[in-house]
Parts: C-alpha cells; structure tokens; sequence
C-alpha cells in the first residue's frame, strides 16, 4: 500500500469479567471506528459499516443478535475491539466468529486476527491470522499464527454467499516461540464436542503473551468483500456451542399474574432454567430477581415447550429473562424483548391465603379497585382480634400480604378485608 497512513486511536475497556462477545447491537449505517479502535488514513470515508444483516449459524451462541460488520473492497482500515482486557495466557482460548463471503481474490489476504491485550498496538506484529481467496469459482480460508508467518490454508471446498462458522483455538504451551493456533471450519451445526481441526498454523513463530483482542483488516490488497458477526472469546468449547436453540418465547398477562411459555428445537446438557424478572421502575436500573425454576430435558434434539405462570404480581410492568443452566454450571440469558403490564383489577376481592394449612407463614392476596383506606385483620376462633396486617391507604392494586403464626396456637383463624363497602372474609388453618 502506497502513501502514508495516518492514525488514530481511542480506547475502550470491558472490566471484571472472564469472557466477553461482540454482537455489533449498533445503529444501522455507522462506522464501526464510532465503536471499536481504528488505523485508517484521514479523509477516508470508506470505513467498516455497520449492516442491518445479522447472520445466523445453527447452535451458535452469537447467532441471530444484534447487526453485523460489511467489510467492501475499499479502504484501507484496520479496526480492532479489546474482547477480553485482562487477556486469556493459560490453556485454550477459543475464538469464533460467522462469515459470509461475497468475493475474494485468488491471492488471497487477512481480514481478521486475534492480538493481545496490551494498549499499545505493537501487537499487530504477533498475532494469528484468519484469510480467504478465491479457487475456480470456489474459496479457500486460511489461517497464520502472525505477520512473519505464511498461511496455510483449506481445500477450495466452501462457496461464496453461505454462512460459516469460523473457530481459532489459541493454545499455551510451555516453552517459547512453540504455540499453536489451530482453525475450525463448519458449514453446519458445530458439534459439542472438539473435532480434529481443518488447519494448524505453522507454529514455529513467535507467541503471543496472551489473546485479548480482535481485529478486523478491510481494503488492504486482494481484500475480499464480507460480512462478518457473532465474535466470542471462551475458554471452553462447549461455551461457543449454545446448548440450547429456542423456537418461541412468549409472555401472557392475566389478572395478577403472568405466564411465560417456550419451545426449544435442540437441547445439550441442559439442566434447566432459572425465570428471572425485573420490575420497570422510573429513573432506575433493572434489578433481576429469581421467579422460579423449571427443569430442563437434558440432551435432546425434539421439540420441548415448556411453561410457568408468576403469581400474585402487584400492579405494574415487569420485564422477564430466562437464565439456562447446564449440568456443569455455565449458563446463558435469553430476554424477553417486551415489557408486561399487570393493570388494575375491576373489583374488590380477598382470595384464600396459601399455602392452608399453613405452619406458620402463609400470603394472603387481596384486590382493590379503587384507591381508599384498607384494613386487613386477623382474629380467632372467639372473634378476637390478633393481628393488624393492613391500616392505612391504598392505591387501586393487586396485593399480596405475608401473615405469621409462630406466635400463636393452632387452630382455626380469620382473615377479614375491609374497604369503604367492600368487606370479605376468608377462614384459614394454622397447624404447627
């Protein structure tokens, strides 16, 4: 490349975490310099684009989220993001991406690579590299362990236009100048468990002191033309395949209550699913709290649905999430996009307290209908009054009240509900 390249550079952290994933959620049309760091020359307005298109890939944590990257012809740019800061240095780090290419050329060139952690970029000397090329109508990708060393690369068996899955596994070894760089290929759904891989890079070159970054080359000579997305850094194969794939998730309010129902299509390992929900306050961030819990079905690959109604919810908008765990701990989100409202009941009620018997908590629900003065009492077999659970003003809501009777006798109780007209009563078993 002719001429000089001026650069520019900002920074950007991701702290405290074990791994990290870049989903490109940015605004359609942008440049991803607005995001990522960049080398580019001034004045160059061919950047690396942010595109509507969101590739999809069978099984794949990244699959399906948030945008993608367009990677043209022109150029050039080199743009790279810190996907793990502090910098995997031991064992295997997997690297994983989707791609899709529109063209490549016969020579060939890089438009990808993992680099280190530190800031200052005389890691594009030390790093390994993904490229492709173009072989009688068909393409090729191959793999360098960095700059000084040659690529090495597949069969021209992959086709233009078709959604890969592209695997780096970065490993440590003991000694110096000897790590490996290994580069998986699938056209379909990755296995859970490790394969052979489709390439090893030449590993007599130098090493990389950890891997923490990602970079993306665009414009540079026999570039190619492609969309890339899902980019994951892990330490473990079995955290780049997503153990479970989902058909729906959907959530259904009714009265005080809602009901979250999902269908899987595969599931690995699968121990089952924590439902976490936040209630949507102003001028405050969500706060997850755990709703339930509903098993998983193990290892399957037939349709599974499954459903879980959250109870006695008070008046408001909740937003919901499952978390799935497998059997080894790990686990992965998937949010519900909407928000669900629980509005106001049209009429006054107390419902039967659960669980009765009870020994010695027990929820008493209660609707009211129109914001007034509440009263909500407990009293024995004889009619005398033992507890004031409820006095004062209440907004038109759907309630729920916890009651104790570690302090009293068994036996039979009443709970009564008073408001303006409304009165209600409900009878209610303590039983130690």
């Amino acid at each position: 490349m002719k001429g000089i390249i001026f650069t520019i550079t900002a920074f950007m952290f991701f702290l405290n975490i074990s791994y990290s994933q870049e989903n490109f959620i940015y605004a359609s049309g942008t440049n991803l310099r607005d995001y990522w760091y960049y080398i580019g020359p001034l004045g160059n307005d061919n950047y690396v684009k942010i595109t509507d298109e969101s590739l999809t890939f069978p099984h794949y944590a990244g699959s399906g989220i948030g945008k993608a990257a367009l990677l043209d012809i022109t150029g050039p740019e080199l743009t790279w993001q810190f996907i793990e800061f502090t910098g995997f240095s031991t064992g295997s780090v997997y690297t994983s991406f989707m791609v899709k290419v529109e063209s490549a050329e016969p020579a060939g060139a890089k438009f990808a690579d993992i680099g280190n952690s530190v800031i200052i970029p005389t890691r594009y000397f030390t790093t390994g590299g993904v490229f492709v090329k173009e072989s009688s109508g068909k393409i090729a990708f191959g793999v360098s362990k960095n700059s000084a060393s040659p690529p090495v690369y597949t069969n021209a068996s992959y086709q233009t236009g078709i959604v890969y899955l592209i695997i780096l596994k970065y490993i440590f070894m003991p000694g110096s100048d000897n790590d490996s760089l290994n580069l998986f290929v699938f056209s379909g759904s990755a296995p859970n468990v490790e394969p052979l891989p489709d390439l090893k890079a030449i590993p007599e070159y130098s090493d990389i002191p950890d891997v923490g970054s990602f970079e993306i080359i665009m414009g540079i000579p026999n570039a190619p033309r492609l969309i890339i997305d899902g980019i994951y850094m892990r330490n473990y194969w079995d955290e780049v395949i997503l153990p479970v794939e989902y058909s729906s998730l959907n959530a259904y309010p009714e009265e005080n209550r809602i009901t979250l129902k999902w269908s899987t299509v595969y599931e690995q390992n699968n121990y089952g699913f924590d439902i976490e929900k936040s209630k949507v306050l102003i001028q405050s961030s969500d706060v997850w709290s755990k709703a339930g819990f509903v098993p998983g079905s193990g290892t399957t690959s037939s349709v599974q649905n499954y459903t879980f109604t959250d109870r006695n919810l008070s008046t408001g908008s909740y937003k919901y999430r499952l978390k799935q765990i497998d059997f080894n701990g790990n686990f992965s989100y998937h949010e519900l996009n909407n928000e669900f409202v629980i509005g106001v009941p049209d009429k006054f009620s107390l419902n039967q307290n659960y669980p009765n018997p009870f020994n010695p908590a027990t929820k008493i629900g209660y609707n009211i209908a129109a914001g007034g003065n509440v009263s909500l009492k407990v009293f024995d077999i004889t009619g005398r009054e033992v507890k004031t659970i409820v006095n004062g003003f209440k907004e038109a809501g759907y309630y729920t009240a916890d009651f104790s009777g570690s302090e009293f006798a068994n036996g039979i109780y009443f709970c009564r509900l008073e408001s303006g007209i409304f009165s209600a009563t409900r009878k209610m078993i303590l039983l130690k």
